[in-house]
């Protein structure tokens, strides 16, 4: 794919417009966002594609920090860790690092070090700017609607409503507050979490008798596989933590600033977040946590904890609904548990022990 190629120019039309609207001189944003452009189709080329991804393994490349250097001369690493982790934990050398995508860095670290850093810097701010999109005024957000357009050919297909936007804003910010008001007020906790225990329970204890029977599966497999079954964590509905009231205020007891922009909150919980994560280095792994709202309607499988997660989202109409028949029940949230399970033995599930541990 080269800058000629017609979803690429409308990519550039989208970089130059936003640029435009944040107050760029029209001709000189033209120039620099194809150079920005220009400077991602690089990186692009060095990125492997999805399917080369999936193996968990071939990301699984472990280097001492002090080692990047001789594998990475032209990108301090050390000095980029020891930034991000500064006042939070401490790193040393001798610190493990995985690195998900050698070819990817052996690539761009000569890519980064001959490009201009203007150029960078407007790459850099692009990807900034994109990513808070949705923060956008109306006006400003109407090319990011007219290029999707153009990429899928979906031009009838209407922008989200603003209330749309901030209940799935809200949801994902601040998962365990609204997740609480949920489970407090919209969610049938006795009953729909007797029934989830009931489902998980029946649909596990079935897998692992189809597991026994298995003709094409040799004795050592087997063992492995219904040992891993029998491991899988359920984590149903809610986290019981998200009713302490000590631990919700230590950890979002986040105050809104008079006339506070939402972009700055938003950002001042996203700093909060990452730095609850980046201080569990070298912390016991905590397998309590969640890392996703009780209130999202959603499920999925963990393959590094080897858990199940279904919140209180989905153990709802229409997936669970209390007192139908229950060839209804297996039909629609039987269905999606089944489904998380296989995830457990696909091509990249599989490749996790029943720990959650990288062992094929």
């Amino acid at each position: 794919m080269g800058p000629d190629d017609p979803m690429l120019k409308n990519y550039t039309h989208l970089m130059t417009l936003t640029a435009i609207a944040l107050g760029a001189e029209p001709k000189l944003a033209e120039k620099e966002m194809y150079e920005a452009m220009e400077l991602e189709l690089k990186l692009v080329n060095f990125s492997a594609d999805d399917m080369v991804r999936r193996d968990p393994e071939r990301g699984n490349n472990r280097f001492q920090l002090w080692q990047l250097k001789s594998h990475f001369p032209l990108i301090n690493f050390e000095q980029y860790v020891k930034t991000v982790f500064k006042g939070l934990a401490n790193v040393s050398p001798n610190h493990t690092v995985i690195i998900r995508e050698i070819e990817y860095f052996t690539g761009i670290q000569h890519i980064l070090t001959t490009t201009p850093k203007r150029v960078i810097a407007n790459y850099v701010a692009w990807r900034l700017v994109q990513g808070f999109s949705p923060f956008l005024p109306p006006t400003a957000r109407e090319p990011f609607y007219q290029f999707k357009a153009n990429q899928t050919g979906m031009f009838n297909s209407a922008p989200p409503d603003r209330w749309e936007d901030c209940v799935t804003l809200s949801v994902i910010m601040m998962d365990m507050p609204v997740g609480k008001l949920f489970v407090e007020h919209f969610f049938e906790r006795e009953r729909a979490m007797t029934k989830m225990q009931e489902l998980t329970g029946f649909l596990k204890g079935e897998f692992i008798k189809q597991l026994h029977v298995l003709d094409w599966m040799d004795e050592s497999t087997r063992r492995r596989a219904v040992e891993k079954a029998g491991m899988i964590e359920y984590k149903n509905g809610f986290p019981e933590v998200l009713f302490n009231d000590t631990w919700m205020d230590e950890h979002w007891g986040i105050v809104i600033k008079p006339k506070e922009y939402l972009l700055h909150l938003t950002i001042r919980i996203k700093l909060a977040r990452y730095a609850e994560e980046l201080m569990r280095l070298g912390q016991p792994l905590d397998r309590t946590m969640w890392y996703q709202s009780p209130a999202q309607v959603d499920a999925y499988y963990a393959p590094n904890n080897n858990e199940m997660i279904f919140p209180a989202g989905i153990m709802q109409f229409p997936f669970l609904t209390l007192g139908v028949p229950n060839y209804i029940t297996y039909g629609m949230v039987g269905a999606v548990i089944g489904h998380e399970v296989s995830h457990a033995f696909d091509d990249q599930g599989g490749r996790y022990d029943e720990l959650g541990n990288l062992n094929d």
